[in-house]
């Protein structure tokens, strides 16, 4: 019975050291995991600072294009069109690059009612 009993020892102590073992295992993949999480976090979190920056980018971009937009029209009402000013008075309020701006937006606008 002794020897029975001893058997059992012996099988009962290589099974606590193969789970030691593979606890000790288990604790380090935890280990590597946790920190495998803590670098996914902080690339997520560095990641969402970069988007909402870009969002507040576009955002002012786009406000400035309708500023810009809105400063145009305005300067096509100040000015009229083309066709209903004489070039030389035109050409006496607007630099070179004005005055092609308008011929051609009024170009584009005989384009589209036509």
């Amino acid at each position: 019975m002794a020897l029975v009993n001893r058997d059992q020892l012996d099988i009962l102590a290589s099974l606590r050291e193969s789970v030691n073992d593979d606890k000790i295992a288990l604790e380090e993949e935890v280990a590597r995991l946790q920190q495998q999480l803590k670098e996914a976090a902080e690339k997520n979190k560095m990641q969402l600072e970069q988007i909402n920056g870009l969002l507040l980018e576009k955002v002012n971009l786009q406000s400035e294009g309708i500023g810009q937009r809105e400063k145009m029209l305005q300067r096509e009402r100040d000015f009229g069109c083309v066709s209903t000013c004489p070039v030389k008075q035109l050409a006496d309020r607007l630099t070179y690059g004005r005055l092609v701006i308008c011929v051609r937006r009024c170009q584009d606008r005989a384009c589209r009612r036509t």
